[in-house]
């Protein structure tokens, strides 16, 4: 029937795409809904905690129906600007630049094979546990490696302050820095590392907010 909804998933990865690329408007008369900081930075916690957070309601219009509804871009959206600026701009742990776009992996900083032979299940997947980096870099370099063993040879190759800059930059502390470096690495270590990078994102949104 037309006119039906249609329930439908799409990734966090893919929504902010699409509103990179505007795809996404919202009308005038929902601009007197705005969100306070508190607001904000309550479902950044639900996203990294990994909680439910419901859905949304999309329509799929025609440009006569923008122009009749006022419809603007919804904030956030750079127009042409081609990089997206995430709290940080998280570089990338070879090259030392923000990865594009175009060529972004979603990395799990310890890896989704050691997490299944932990029995951890779907908790290793959290967004606490994942960082962008360039394709090369996730898959020809770190490829399926736990953090004490392809840290050590980044610290070899550009010098410990070098690295921990940089991972600094994807919002892991020094401290979960130390904790990702442990050998043997346990479930109690990853706990920890979680935990330490739980804090440390929220303090980075809390900063990015309060500069808004």
């Amino acid at each position: 029937m037309k006119g039906d909804q249609k329930l439908d998933h799409i990734t966090l990865t893919s929504l902010i795409k699409s509103l990179r690329e505007g795809h996404y408007v919202i009308p005038d008369f929902q601009r007197e809904f705005e969100w306070s900081p508190t607001d904000i930075l309550a479902l950044m916690r639900s996203i990294f905690l990994d909680y439910y957070i419901g859905s949304l309601l999309l329509w799929k219009g025609k440009q006569e129906n923008f122009d009749a509804l006022a419809c603007e871009p919804i904030y956030g959206y750079a127009g042409d600007d081609d990089q997206a600026v995430i709290l940080r701009e998280a570089r990338d742990l070879i090259t030392g630049y923000v990865p594009q776009f175009d060529d972004l992996d979603d990395h799990h900083i310890v890896p989704k094979s050691w997490g299944q032979k932990e029995g951890l299940g779907s908790h290793i997947d959290t967004i606490l546990n994942r960082t962008p980096l360039t394709s090369e870099t996730n898959r020809k370099v770190i490829r399926d490696r736990l953090p004490n063993e392809y840290l050590p040879e980044l610290i070899a190759n550009n010098g410990k302050d070098a690295v921990q800059k940089t991972l600094e930059s994807n919002c892991i502390s020094r401290e979960a820095f130390d904790i990702l470096l442990r050998n043997p690495f346990t479930l109690k270590d990853f706990e920890a590392f979680i935990a330490e990078r739980d804090r440390t994102l929220k303090d980075a949104i809390e900063e990015r907010i309060g500069d808004a």
